[in-house]
């Protein structure tokens, strides 16, 4: 599938996965949002895999899964763009939500977690509220609750929430690294 999308140069579907496992067993059940995402960068191993690095673009939602003899999952899918209600709130959810990610994406260097550019943060409320919702450090399934959101202004509104909280909790580690002389953490 990777192989097909690079030399199409095409995007592939992303869902997590609700039950089963990614490989080796049955078919998963994903999810029923999801995201497109576009390979970015290809390093071919010798034992014939590849590390890719890929980044989101679409959000989608899964109409069908098609059960065919492909060794991967396929469907059809519809494009599943956020909507903005409130312009107001935007706006201001938008300002706030970009100074707490500026404030985590700062502590995550500081704790050598990141090698984010603090100038990639991007302004657009959408793009912001993705790229917020990227690097958190949060579960998977946190994740996926994020993508449900149907307007971008709510989404802001809850990743201020979440940002917060791990502004807290990453400041409190930071507190006691700097306190203990401890060395990297995790703080997953």
């Amino acid at each position: 599938m990777i192989k097909h999308c690079i030399d199409n140069k095409m995007p592939f579907g992303i869902t997590l996965i609700k039950h089963g496992v990614e490989a080796f067993g049955p078919l998963a059940e994903p999810f029923s949002i999801g995201c497109t995402a576009n390979i970015y960068q290809v390093q071919e191993l010798k034992t014939g895999s590849m590390n890719i690095v890929v980044y989101g673009q679409d959000r989608f939602r899964v109409l069908s899964i098609l059960r065919d003899d492909l060794p991967y999952l396929t469907g059809r899918i519809k494009l599943y763009p956020m909507t903005a209600h409130n312009q107001d709130r935007l706006i201001v959810n938008r300002d706030r939500l970009f100074t707490y990610v500026n404030r985590y994406t700062q502590n995550l260097i500081k704790a050598g977690k990141s090698h984010l550019d603090l100038e990639d943060i991007p302004v657009n409320p959408v793009n912001l509220a993705n790229f917020a919702a990227a690097i958190l450090q949060i579960a998977p399934l946190e994740k996926q609750r994020l993508l449900s959101f149907d307007s971008v202004d709510e989404l802001l509104s809850e990743l201020i929430d979440i940002y917060q909280r791990e502004l807290a909790f990453v400041h409190t580690f930071l507190r006691e690294k700097a306190r203990e002389g401890i060395g990297p953490f995790s703080i997953n």
